[in-house]
Order: C-alpha cells, then structure tokens, then sequence
C-alpha cells in the first residue's frame, strides 16, 4: 500500500500527517517567505508540493522521486537542502 499523506498550509508553515496516523508527522516553514496561510498543491504522483509565497510565488517542495524528476529537466535550479 502507498504511504499517504495530508498536508495543509497554516501559521506560516507546512504540516505534515500520515493518514493513518492522528499525530503529525512534520512540519516545515519552507525556509521562510510564506504566508500565513500558504496555499498548497500535490502534484498527481505526490512528489513535488508547490507552496505559494508572500511576493505571489511559489516554492517547490520535492521528496527523493522529485529532486531526480527536477534534475532531469535540467533548466531548475534545485537545492536539496530541507526546510
């Protein structure tokens, strides 16, 4: 079975929940810039997490599978450090 995940943007940060579990698991303020309530968005294969930004743009959040997925378009500058 796949691991699935809930996350919601509130008090300027991420939070992280697996389902089958009450407590949360993460949370993450994306290094900064976010909105009290950033607005969030999985990509269909849950890889990558788009975050809007307090300047109206956008961070990507990206697991293992999305880090090698941004490589190899090769036109993104990518930091692997987490947030």
């Amino acid at each position: 079975m796949k691991n699935r995940f809930l996350a919601t943007g509130d008090e300027f940060q991420i939070k992280f929940w697996d389902m089958d579990d009450v407590n949360i698991l993460t949370t993450t303020d994306a290094k900064g810039g976010l909105p009290a309530s950033p607005c969030i968005r999985f990509n269909k294969e849950g890889i990558l997490l788009a975050v809007s930004t307090r300047e109206k743009g956008i961070k990507i959040l990206a697991n293992a599978d999305g880090l090698q997925l941004l490589r190899s378009i090769g036109n993104c500058a990518v930091d692997n450090s987490r947030g």
